[in-house]
């Protein structure tokens, strides 16, 4: 699993299948959040924005605000 990241809005994070070569959206942030970090598990991809923690589940699409507190910067799971 990898990620690839670029500053700038919109940050939308994007899952790449790159064997089938097609790609889905998975988030409408509408902010700069381009750090983004795989959960231990891989089911989750976690993300830092202005306006908080966010996690989006990578098979149900959805996405779940953690925290109400935002900042900038990189995100990382916890272990």
């Amino acid at each position: 699993m990898e990620s690839a990241s670029a500053h700038g809005l919109p940050a939308d994070l994007y899952q790449v299948d790159l064997n089938a070569t097609k790609f889905e959206r998975l988030t409408r942030a509408g902010a700069d959040s381009p750090y983004p970090a795989f959960s231990p598990d891989e089911k989750y991809i976690g993300f830092l924005s202005e306006i908080g923690i966010f996690a989006v589940d990578r098979q149900q699409k959805n996405l779940i605000q953690v925290t109400n507190s935002g900042g900038y910067g990189g995100f990382d799971w916890g272990k």
